[in-house]
């Protein structure tokens, strides 16, 4: 993923919290890109570099994976570049009593856990983020406003419902910080292959 080729869009929309953004369900169970240079604990990419807080992590976040395996401590696990982590509400079942983070049941899957293992030589400076249950809505507005990474496909389908849904509370629509009609828009991000997104409400 190269940056310096990579196009920037923003979007304000007004009354953001207020709107049910058709489409976002789909990127976040997908998955988009948020950055990390260098290998962290996975507490520390939540809440340090991405802006999670802890008391959300602690109390909101139930099942947390780390490449498909379950994490208890995120405090003593490291993520690093390249790496896929899952984020969800409490979900039901046996299976989801045993993912839960730091469940009574966490014990029946100790071989299938998160370890800490020796980096993977990688050129990528992103992970991959995936939301599901409660979460996708909770972190919604936090994930977009501080800037998401999509596939530019991905991001002009996203995109395009929403401006059709909302096309009178839709403003600001910036291309590399230049602002541009949603035509024009489309039109250069054919172009692209990732696109960093931003959306954030103008009324805040």
């Amino acid at each position: 993923m190269n940056t310096e080729t990579m196009k920037t869009v923003k979007l304000e929309i007004a009354d953001l919290d207020q709107k049910v953004l058709p489409g976002w369900s789909v990127v976040a169970a997908t998955g988009f890109q948020m950055p990390l240079n260098h290998p962290v604990t996975v507490k520390t990419a939540l809440c340090d570099k991405w802006g999670i807080t802890a008391d959300y992590l602690d109390q909101r976040i139930q099942t947390l994976l780390l490449n498909n395996r379950p994490v208890d401590d995120p405090e003593t696990i490291t993520v690093h570049p390249g790496d896929v982590i899952t984020l969800s509400g409490a979900m039901p079942g046996l299976a989801g009593a045993i993912l839960r983070k730091g469940g009574v049941l966490a014990g029946m899957r100790h071989s299938i856990s998160a370890q800490n293992e020796e980096a993977v030589e990688t050129q990528s400076k992103w992970v991959t983020v995936k939301l599901f249950n409660l979460v996708i809505n909770d972190l919604r507005d936090h994930f977009l406003g501080r800037g998401i990474v999509l596939l530019s496909e991905q991001c002009r389908a996203f995109l395009d419902a929403l401006i059709t849904s909302f096309p009178l509370s839709v403003r600001n629509i910036l291309l590399d910080h230049q602002s541009a009609a949603w035509d024009e828009v489309k039109k250069q991000l054919k172009q692209t292959a990732e696109v960093k997104l931003r959306i954030s409400d103008m009324n805040e």
